[in-house]
């Protein structure tokens, strides 16, 4: 049934809204019997009353309970839940997960790199952590934590056997900043100083005083933050160390040493290592070695030792005594016109690894030999480029002990020798060379192998100059991928330059990874 109830006209004056606008305008109800005395005042008051006492009794009752408990609630719940779910995840997701990149990959860092790179500094057992520290050589955090909680396995337990609460020692002086030759002089002549950076290139021009001299059995190491010391003064050496203290130079260029004697850039009767250094365009007029001359052993990493010329004896770049190693460094252009060893020439061994020796010469005109480099006792050859150096007898290598090699390409020999004169050969496969001198005939060798097709020695990238195989080379993705960390290149996984090896279907011979671009 329909509703007929008349429903007004919103718009009209009597209508349905009208009514209901006037019943809000005027919400004090008539008085009825027995309500006289009762006036309007009192019954707002009593509204008010009411009104203000639900509010503010309802509004804080259902506010504390409401906080209490929700509070509580949803506090224990989480704490409880929470807790317990992440713990668990986080122990057993990041455990086994550090567990196994822990095994992987620091094991075989451990295990590979050459123990003379390894400081112990503090050698603290502690309960629940043993404390490694390694040299920057390692390129590992400088602090390693292990929990034992982690259950490593046994293979990689460390028994320092030191007193547990020992300390660190605290760090040696600040380096003594030089910036001009007065300052530089004071500092390399003061026997007790240990650390040098310069603070600007500095040029010697002092030629009554001569080539700055040192006579200390103190370990100095020079940080070069890129600068140079170049040696103005005919007849002089730029650094000279009569005592055995070791001499280690950071990020410095030495030049223009030209000595009467012997090491016309650096002459010392201990040890040198260059880290991303050059020393280049020195000359000994009278002995060996017109880039770097020492007693003790000599360790190039990232550096360059290029253009040095000793006009009377051997090694053109480098004449030591002790031990030769180079990682990531170029030797190049280098000449001993007096003598062998036109790049490098050693008494002892010599280990070339991810390096790159080419364009030296070793007395071409007389009877020269190793015009790349040669030893007394050994040299080993990993991922190498040994190629286009001179000399009429083991015009790249020349050793009377055993070359051993690995993925390494010698090739190219100028002058009237092979690539190779050696007393024998190891080799762990995987090598080049295009001649049978160097006795590379393992199963996986490549001997005669005509012409490698290289580049010209140039700026490839990376801290120093490298040759690039070019397309077609028979040293591209020649190494089986599987076997790309074979005997005598294991931990290595990149090239000269930083370059990740393998690029392609396999990693290429020499010093150089060829790089695989998208399109």
């Amino acid at each position: 049934m329909s509703d007929t109830t008349p429903q007004g006209n919103p718009e009209e004056p009597g209508g349905a809204d009208h009514v209901d606008e006037t019943h809000r305008a005027d919400p004090t109800p008539s008085p009825g019997p027995g309500t006289e005395d009762v006036t309007v005042e009192q019954a707002d008051i009593g509204q008010d009353a009411f009104r203000d006492t639900f509010r503010d009794t309802f509004r804080d009752t259902l506010r504390d309970t409401f906080r209490d408990t929700f509070r509580d609630t949803l506090r224990d719940t989480f704490r409880d839940t929470f807790r317990d779910t992440f713990r668990d995840t986080l122990r057993d997701t990041f455990r086994d997960t550090f567990r196994d990149t822990f095994r992987d990959t620091f094991r075989d860092t451990f295990r590979d790199t050459n123990a003379e790179n390894i400081t112990f500094i503090n050698n603290v057992t502690f309960t629940n952590r043993i404390v490694i520290e390694m040299t920057p050589t390692l390129r590992l955090p400088q602090e390693i934590r292990i929990d034992p909680a982690l259950n490593l396995p046994e293979e990689f337990e460390i028994n320092l056997n030191t007193t547990e609460g020992t300390t660190k020692p605290p760090p040696g002086p600040s380096p003594t900043e030089v910036s001009d030759e007065a300052s530089l002089r004071a500092a390399w002549t003061n026997a007790a100083q240990t650390q040098i950076a310069l603070g600007a290139d500095i040029t010697l021009t002092d030629c009554v005083a001569g080539a700055p001299l040192r006579r200390s059995d103190t370990a100095l190491t020079v940080a070069g933050n890129g600068h140079m010391i170049r040696q103005t003064c005919a007849g002089e050496a730029v650094l000279i160390q009569d005592d055995t203290g070791g001499l280690t130079f950071d990020g410095v260029t030495i030049t223009g040493g030209d000595s009467t004697d012997t090491g016309g850039g650096i002459d010392t009767q201990g040890s040198v290592t260059l880290t991303n250094s050059t020393v280049s365009g020195n000359t000994s007029a009278a002995g060996d070695a017109g880039g770097v001359m020492a007693q003790g052993s000599v360790t190039l990493t990232n550096s360059t030792v290029s253009g040095n010329t000793s006009a009377a004896g051997g090694g053109g770049g480098i004449m030591a005594h002790g031990s030769v190693t180079l990682r990531n460094s170029t030797v190049s252009g280098n000449t001993g016109s007096g003598g062998s060893g036109g790049g490098i020439a050693s008494e002892g061994s010599v280990m070339v690894t991810n390096s790159t020796v080419t364009g030296n010469t070793g007395n071409a005109g007389g009877d020269g030999s190793g015009g790349g480099i040669i030893a007394s006792d050994s040299v080993t050859l990993v991922y190498a480029t040994v190629v286009e150096n001179s000399a009429n007898t083991g015009a790249n290598v020349r050793t009377d002990g055993v070359l051993t090699a690995f993925g390494s390409v010698v090739a190219l020999p100028q002058g009237a020798g092979a690539n190779c004169s050696v007393g024998s050969t190891t080799t762990n496969g995987f090598n080049f060379s295009d001649d049978d001198s160097c006795g590379f005939t393992g199963a996986t060798d490549t001997q005669n192998g005509g012409d490698p097709n290289l580049g010209a020695l140039a700026n490839n990238g990376g801290p120093t100059q490298t040759r690039l195989p070019q397309a077609g080379s028979p040293l591209i993705d020649a190494i089986a991928a599987g076997s790309c960390q074979a005997d005598g290149a294991s931990g290595i996984t990149t090239d000269q330059r930083g370059v990740s090896r393998p690029q392609g279907t396999g990693c290429d011979i020499g010093a150089v990874e060829v790089e695989v671009t998208d399109g």
